[in-house]
Formats: C-alpha cells, sequence, structure tokens
C-alpha cells in the first residue's frame, strides 16, 4: 500500500495520556480572529472534492502561503457568503487569510472542483493549527504498495527512489520531510545505514511511513513498539478514533468527517499475505496512538490494528496495514473510501514541519522625521523544536541612514520565540520618502524574512541656542551681560521661551526680551545676571533653557562668585589688634608699679580678672606671648564694638 500522506488521526487506545518525556511533534494551537473575506474550505459534505482539496491545500503552501486547520471538537460555527445563516463545519475546517487570494485564486484553476467560501463575519477560536510548510514527499518504490496513485489523484508532486538507491545513498532521506516505505520494502532486511538515518531523520522532525509488509521493516527500525503478524485477505468493519478521547484529550485529533449514522464505523480492504499488527506493546501503549482497529479481522474475527502512529524525538512513525489505492467505494463504500484517503490527506495538512523558525516584525510601517530614529521589534519563532542562532540583517535602506540590531543574532528556545530591536538612525541628509525594506533571518541553510516600510519625511524645524561669555567672575552687588542667540534650523520662525535655572540663593537673572523668534534666521536676547551681598562665593553653573513649540535646547554658563573686597585686610588688622593687645597691658601695668615703688604702695591691680600676663616684674627684654583663645574672642569683640579693652 502506499500511504503518503496521513492525518493524525488520535487513538483512543485505553491508555494514559503521552509521557511528559516525549517530545511534542506539534506546534501549539493558537487563539485567532479571523475577518470576513477570509477563504473558508469545508472539510465535511459541504466540499464536493474531498480528495482534491488536500492537492489544493499543498498547492498553496508550496507558494509560502499560510494555512489555519481548525483542531475539533468543538465543531466550528462559520457565517460564509454560501451560508448567511451560518453553518457548522466539521472534519477541520480550513482557513485561508484574504491575503493570500492571488496565490488561491491561481491554484484554484488547477483544483476547480474544490469548494471554496468566504467569510462574511469575523471568526474567533482559539484551536487553530498554523502550517506554513507543505510536505516535501519521498516515496521508496514498493512492488504492491502504490502511494504514487494516491498522490497523483490528489495532485501532489513527489520523487521516487528505489531500496536500492536508497542503501547507496541513505543520506538522500534528509532531502525530504515524508518518506514513504512503499510494500514490501526490505520486508524486515532494511540495511543498518538505512534504519540508522531514518532514526536520526524522525528523531530532527521528520516523518516515515510504513505500508503493509514495510510494517516489518517498522518493527526493525522502531523495535518494541508493535508486534506484528501475518493479515488477511478481505473486507473487515473497523472503528475510526477520531477523539477526544479521554487518554489523549490535550493532543490534537486527526480531522475526518464520516457521515451519520455512525460516523466511526466503516469498512476496510487488505491483501492476502500481508503484514497487520495485532497487539501493542506494554510498555509503549501510553505512547501509540490508534487511528483504525477491528475487533472481527480474520476468519476467526481477530483483533487487528489498522493503522496507528507515534511521536519519535521530534517526529512521526507511521505504520498502515491497508493500501488506500486499493479501496475502491464499490468494495467499503463512501465512508471507507473517504476514510482512509483521509489518512494520507490530512498528513498533508498536519504533518509537522522540519526544525525551522518564523520571524515577524511589529509595526509594519513606521514614520520619522529626518535626522530622528525608529525602532521596529523582530521576534523569531521557534517550529518543530529549532533551537539554533538566527542571524538578523537589513536591505532596503535608503543612503545617508543607519541601522542596528540589538542583539544582531537571536537564539529561540525549542517552542518558544526570541526578540531583537531594530533601530533605524536617520541624518539631515536621508532622502524623503517611503522605502520598502526586507528582514531577513538566516540560520545555516534556513532564510525567512519580514517586510517593513519605512516613511522618512522633511527636517523638522528646530532652533539652536549659544551664550557669549559662557563665563564671567562677579563680586557682590555687581551685574553682568550675557548675549544670548537663538538660530534658526530648516526653517524654524516660531516663538522661543528663555529661562535661567540653576541659580544659587543670591543670584539673580533676567532676559531681555524673555520671547524670541528668529524668523528663520536669528534672535537676541541680553541676560542680565547679578550677585547680590548675600550671595556665596563659589564656582556655579547656569543654564539658559530655549522652549520652542516641539523642542527644547541648552546651553550653560560658568560664573565665579568672588569672596568680599576688605578680606585682604581683615589679617593684617587682627595682627595688629592682637599685638597692641599683649603691649598696652605690659606698658601700663609697668607704669603702675614705678607709681607705686615712688610712692610706697603696692602697685593697685584691676578688681575684677587677670593682666595677661603675671608673675615678676617686667624686664627689659624679648618675650614669646600666649594668648588664650577667650582673651582673642573679647579682643575681637572689643575691636568689632570699637570698644577699648577694660
Amino acid at each position: 500500500m502506499r500511504p503518503v500522506a496521513l492525518l493524525l488521526l488520535f487513538l483512543a487506545l485505553p491508555a494514559q495520556v503521552l509521557c511528559a518525556e516525549s517530545a511534542r511533534a506539534m506546534p501549539p494551537l493558537e487563539a485567532m480572529t479571523f475577518q470576513p473575506g477570509s477563504f473558508v474550505i469545508p472539510m465535511d459534505d459541504k466540499q464536493f472534492d474531498r480528495i482534491g482539496v488536500y492537492g489544493l491545500l499543498h498547492a498553496v503552501l508550496r507558494r509560502g502561503a499560510e494555512i489555519f486547520r481548525m483542531i475539533q471538537p468543538p465543531d466550528a460555527f462559520l457565517t460564509t457568503n454560501l451560508h448567511p445563516d451560518g453553518a457548522v463545519f466539521r472534519g477541520g475546517v480550513v482557513i485561508i487569510e484574504q491575503r493570500f487570494e492571488p496565490i488561491l485564486n491561481q491554484e484554484r484553476q488547477s483544483f476547480p472542483d474544490v469548494s471554496v467560501e468566504r467569510l462574511s463575519m469575523p471568526f474567533s477560536t482559539t484551536r487553530a493549527f498554523r502550517i506554513n510548510h507543505p510536505t516535501k514527499i519521498l516515496r521508496v518504490v514498493g512492488t504492491f504498495g502504490h502511494t504514487d496513485e494516491t498522490l497523483s489523484r490528489m495532485g501532489i508532486p513527489f520523487d521516487e527512489l528505489t531500496k536500492s538507491d536508497l542503501a547507496i545513498n541513505p543520506k538522500a532521506i534528509w532531502d525530504y520531510t515524508l518518506i514513504v516505505i512503499d510494500c514490501p520494502g526490505w520486508g524486515g532486511y532494511i540495511p543498518d545505514n538505512v534504519a540508522s538515518e531514518l532514526r536520526a531523520r524522525a528523531q530532527k522532525g521528520g516523518e516515515i511511513i510504513f505500508t503493509d509488509i514495510a510494517l516489518e521493516d517498522l518493527d526493525r527500525v522502531f523495535p518494541n513498539y508493535v508486534k506484528v503478524g501475518k493479515n488477511y485477505a478481505g473486507i473487515w468493519p473497523a472503528r475510526i478514533h477520531n477523539p477526544p478521547a479521554p487518554s489523549f484529550d490535550s493532543e490534537y485529533p486527526s480531522q475526518g468527517w464520516i457521515p451519520p449514522p455512525d460516523p466511526s464505523e466503516i469498512y476496510v480492504y487488505t491483501y492476502a499475505h500481508g503484514r497487520v499488527v495485532y497487539e501493542v506493546t506494554e510498555e509503549r501503549k501510553n505512547e501509540v496512538r490508534i487511528l483504525a482497529d477491528s475487533d472481527s479481522y480474520g476468519p476467526a474475527g481477530k483483533y487487528a490494528v489498522l493503522a496507528f502512529y507515534f511521536e519519535y524525538g521530534e517526529g512521526l512513525v507511521m505504520g498502515l496495514a491497508l493500501h488506500p489505492q486499493d479501496q475502491s467505494i464499490s468494495q467499503v463504500g463512501e465512508k471507507g473510501y473517504y476514510a482512509v484517503h483521509a489518512f494520507y490527506g490530512n498528513k498533508f495538512v498536519h504533518g509537522p514541519p522540519p526544525p525551522d523558525f518564523t520571524i515577524k516584525c511589529s509595526p509594519p510601517s513606521a514614520t520619522v522625521n529626518a535626522s530622528k530614529s525608529v525602532s521596529y521589534m523582530v521576534s523569531i519563532q521557534s517550529v518543530s523544536g529549532f533551537s539554533e542562532s538566527v542571524h538578523l540583517s537589513l536591505s532596503g535602506l535608503p543612503p545617508a541612514t543607519s541601522f542596528s540590531f540589538s542583539p544582531a543574532s537571536v537564539t529561540p528556545p525549542p517552542g518558544g520565540s526570541a526578540q531583537s530591536l531594530l533601530t533605524i538612525s536617520t541624518t539631515e541628509a536621508s532622502p524623503i520618502g517611503t522605502f520598502d525594506l526586507e528582514i531577513v533571518g538566516t540560520s545555516g541553510e534556513i532564510s525567512h524574512s519580514c517586510s517593513i516600510k519605512l516613511d522618512i519625511l522633511a527636517l523638522i524645524p528646530d532652533f539652536t541656542i549659544s551664550v557669549s561669555p559662557n563665563y564671567i567672575e562677579l563680586n557682590r552687588g555687581e551685574s553682568a551681560a550675557v548675549a544670548v542667540t537663538i538660530g534658526s534650523k530648516w526653517g524654524f520662525a516660531s516663538n522661543v521661551s528663555l529661562i535661567a535655572g540653576g541659580l544659587p540663593s543670591g543670584l539673580e537673572a533676567s532676559f531681555d526680551p524673555p520671547i524670541v523668534n528668529p524668523g528663520g534666521g536669528i534672535a537676541a536676547s541680553s541676560l542680565s545676571i547679578k550677585a547680590g551681598l548675600t550671595a556665596e562665593a563659589g564656582l556655579y553653573t547656569i543654564t539658559i533653557s530655549g522652549s520652542g513649540p516641539s523642542s527644547a535646547h541648552d546651553a550653560f554658563i560658568t560664573i565665579k562668585v568672588l569672596p568680599p573686597k576688605d578680606s585682604a585686610f581683615v589679617l593684617p588688622l587682627l595682627i595688629i589688634v592682637i599685638a597692641l593687645s599683649v603691649i598696652l597691658p605690659m606698658a601700663l601695668f609697668a607704669r603702675r608699679r614705678r607709681i607705686a615703688r615712688a610712692g610706697g604702695r603696692p602697685p593697685p591691680y584691676p578688681r575684677k580678672g587677670k593682666y595677661p600676663i603675671l608673675g615678676a616684674t617686667p624686664v627689659r627684654g624679648t618675650y614669646g606671648i600666649w594668648v588664650s583663645p577667650e582673651a582673642l574672642k573679647r579682643l575681637r569683640e572689643a575691636v568689632r564694638y570699637r570698644r577699648r579693652p577694660s
């Protein structure tokens, strides 16, 4: 049989949720709101061509469009041009945004019977599955499996290699995202080098399908998942497991629509001498998802698993015990025919892409005046476990402009995102106009881009401010004049208000006039700065601010306030006073003593206080004098108030 684009149907195998350690092969669902005009592609009975629809989806993906599959349940209730009163769309309806209309219209010419509607009212959901990579398919040619027929019926391109080709060059597997080992494959005798590459490819996000007898190869490449045995020829009743299944409630269900009654019941046809899975191993029951099985298989009514898949690393492995091209409507009816083809077709819709990234830029456009800067946010989102470094670059920048990314390279965590800030700086010489720019993210051979617009407007009229002189010295009580000049830039002709900031206590400033208008040229104002008697000596920086309608600029003046002019005489005067305070008492003491000796009386002493010098009668000579701080203080007070020392 020949599997090609397999849908992920979801199993209802009695087991628990997939082990937390297993890698998630499917990216997360998104919350989306789709606007009127978006395209709606039904996947249920509203779809006229339920086979060709998969080819159309694959075609628009190959052209670079994105599609969104609505993962159900719940069913989607949409209002469209063909269903103005609203209708329930089942089977995983696909929505394509209106921006991809040219691509969709062109590809529809090759699929004229595919039904397409348009939203007439907004639709919001939290279960949108974004798909932006088509499956690139390699079919390993088999004798009995004919996946090529199913692919051709759907209109999906593929490549083929023989088993010998692949054994010689197993690295060719890495050129594809979906590899179909068609029946009979190697029948379990798959070469080690091919088996090793298949495991490595699945680990990194590849998808591999084994059909019928090739299930023996599956068991050898991925041992201990299922038990494979011989099958029977015939038409068998089977069940389609379409969740929510209790065991896998949080995972994506397969999307398919089977008409009532009994929408889960179908018939399938199998060959004789083929292979079937009759049991999932105990250790893998938490991991293997059953898509279709039967309790009435074979002459003895044996249990059989007819379709299944499991995650391996970041990829998926699927097994089919049947051939889609053999499921004719005359044998299995419409239910079995469309259900089995959905196994293949949905694979192209639900198949995880290889490790990759997406790039988004915000805002999509920005406006900046020449000589200014503007910023954009660039977001790199991991897809399928991608976690490599992405280098960012920019093209289309006009002359006399520059740019920088911060940082220039980012590495998103698996399943997460990383951001970089793009800053574009313009100059006075930057051209005026609207420019289309492209931001490119590159990681190895993977490259993606997003487009932004840069709208550069004319220079904003502005002004300059200057002062002369910018350094002055003032004594207390003095004033100085400073010339303030306002110059026009790019035709500036508005009023500019002037103020002085940073003035210390004791300094005053006034402008004459306080508001000037350069009128496209220059304007001047005289700034008068006065130092009051209480101004403290020191060095000060004064800010002269000019404020216009949309901008403000500053200039600076340094002012030195000098100490008082009489301060040079204070110290000499103090020395003289101290000297007199010592000499005069000594002279007075000596005079009184002479008088006392002449009269025979003891020298009189003052009633209060003491002489500065006590002891023996003064004798002519030179002496060192010590004056106490208290005496010195009294002397200063006496000098200040012009009192003679007592």
